[in-house]
């Protein structure tokens, strides 16, 4: 024979208690059921595709050359910001590599002022990179904003 411990049986109880409840509940709080009459009474008419008499049937082909229009500026936008990213990292290796000539010209001849000229010139390179950079990331956040898809910024659509 198998002993309960008290705590099992208080647990059981438990359980059994909270299963009756919530059943006796749901049935208590049953809501009406719905017929094919009571759907009847909320159809909708279907929406109608054709062109209406108002409404000109190049309407369409005017959309989709607006469509293409915008795609093709936002595009365009997104490229000239990326070529002037691109241009800028360009000026900021040659930034560094002339600053690193410079540092070995200050080891061999201890000048300090083409040194100080190449590091103004590095940082100025990094600042436009962050700047283009940045200018790409309003633009992005404003093309979302305007719920401009993403591919337009890639350059990819149609």
């Amino acid at each position: 024979m198998i002993a309960f411990c008290h705590k099992e049986v208080k647990m059981k109880y438990l359980f059994f208690s909270i299963l009756a409840l919530s059943l006796t509940a749901s049935i208590a709080f049953a809501e009406k059921v719905l017929t094919n009459e009571d759907l009847e009474k909320f159809k909708v008419a279907p929406i109608s595709k054709t062109p209406t008499e108002n409404s000109s049937a190049n309407t369409g082909e005017i959309e989709v050359q607006q469509n293409k229009e915008d795609a093709q500026l936002w595009c365009n936008r997104a490229r000239e910001l990326k070529d002037r990213i691109s241009s800028a990292k360009a000026a900021h290796s040659q930034a560094q590599g002339e600053k690193a000539e410079a540092e070995l010209n200050f080891l061999r001849m201890g000048s300090s002022a083409a040194r100080k000229e190449a590091s103004s010139k590095l940082s100025q390179a990094e600042a436009a990179v962050q700047a283009a950079e940045s200018a790409l990331r309003d633009l992005e956040d404003d093309a979302h904003r305007q719920g401009i898809p993403p591919g337009w910024l890639r350059c990819q659509f149609e």
